[in-house]
């Protein structure tokens, strides 16, 4: 008989995603001049957001997020700031959409 086991995956605290966040700080440094310049998020900078699973703090779990509070997304956009005033106005403004997610997801047509 094989053995099977189960894997089970804890997701990211509020205080590890803020850290991941701080992280990026000097990244988003690096870039807020581009950022300025052209006017839009740059694309390393979302993958590495995606990649720090920052997208998906208000996701609900059953949509594959994390479910974190909204206070989660003023403090990590607190720290994205300080790297990059745009792309931290940019990230609040597309993550709090996701708070819509179970209401639209919930609406028969």
């Amino acid at each position: 008989m094989s053995e099977v086991t189960a894997t089970v995956s804890v997701a990211p605290s509020r205080e590890e995603m803020v850290e991941r966040a701080i992280a990026m700080i000097p990244k988003l440094a690096e870039r807020a001049a581009l950022v300025e310049d052209t006017r839009t998020i740059h694309p390393d900078t979302v993958k590495d957001l995606w990649d720090a699973q920052l997208w998906s703090i208000l996701k609900p779990r059953r949509y594959g997020g994390l479910e974190l509070d909204f206070g989660t997304v003023i403090d990590i956009s607190e720290h994205i700031g300080r790297g990059c005033a745009s792309t931290a106005s940019i990230y609040g403004n597309f993550i709090s959409l996701d708070c819509m997610l179970p209401i639209l997801c919930s609406t028969s047509h």
